[in-house]
């Protein structure tokens, strides 16, 4: 199997080390410093010169998990310049920099998500069946638990939920945090009915969980030309329809 090239932004950010380490095995990865575009700009006029026609063979995959003025100087300086594909698991994303992303899946295939694990993805999925089940009569609360590290006030994952929750019932989601500790995160949703309550509860264990949802990204975005994807689109073999929230 021929392996598709990855460029991980990023040399200092833990998920862009733990990448760097995890998919040499399955893709050929080159690791550059998220604040200096110029070599990626640098490497990309090289690689698709129309003179050097076999650099362009395979896929090329820019892989973001920075942080919010990287993604916008990516967006800036590449866009649709190059026949690239993207994967952008940046969080903190200002209205601005997510409307130049939905813009650029218009030219070119663009996979994007707030978390790439496969157990947040079926939280949302089975939360907006569940809001579906329930409807108007259920009642619903979030609990959005990190560490001390991060600092928004809702995750961009309790906010999916949230969404995932109203996409369903027509109600709201109330959401509550807590930030205390060194782990890494959980996100509970509890769905009552009078006398009863459901909860659904995701746990991260180890950042490991991340990798299977980006490879399968990556295995996704290379074969559209554009498109705007997320982790709805990983599960559509399975599901009748297309949900309208934002995992």
């Amino acid at each position: 199997m021929t392996k598709i090239e990855c460029c991980i932004m990023g040399l200092q950010g833990a998920m862009a080390n733990y990448l760097s380490q995890s998919l040499g095995e399955y893709h050929q990865c080159i690791q550059l410093n998220s604040r200096d575009i110029s070599a990626l700009v640098s490497h990309l006029e090289y690689r698709f010169n129309p003179q050097a026609k076999q650099h362009t063979l395979r896929p090329f995959v820019i892989l973001d998990f920075t942080h919010p003025q990287c993604t916008q100087n990516l967006l800036d300086q590449i866009g649709d310049r190059f026949p690239v594909h993207w994967v952008i698991g940046t969080s903190g994303l200002s209205n601005d920099i997510q409307q130049q992303i939905r813009t650029l899946g218009e030219s070119s295939s663009v996979f994007w998500s707030s978390n790439f694990s496969l157990g947040a993805a079926i939280q949302n999925y089975l939360t907006h069946t569940l809001g579906q089940l329930l409807g108007q009569q259920g009642q619903a609360s979030i609990l959005d638990f990190h560490n001390t590290e991060q600092t928004e006030d809702f995750s961009a994952t309790a906010h999916a939920l949230q969404h995932a929750w109203e996409g369903g019932a027509g109600s709201p989601a109330h959401m509550t945090s807590v930030r205390v500790g060194d782990g890494i995160s959980e996100h509970t949703l509890f769905a009552t009915l009078p006398g009863e309550r459901l909860e659904l509860t995701h746990r991260l264990l180890d950042q490991k969980a991340f990798l299977a949802g980006v490879r399968l990204a990556i295995t996704k975005v290379v074969q559209e030309q554009h498109g705007l994807f997320d982790m709805r689109d990983l599960f559509q073999p399975v599901s009748e329809h297309k949900l309208s929230t934002t995992l």
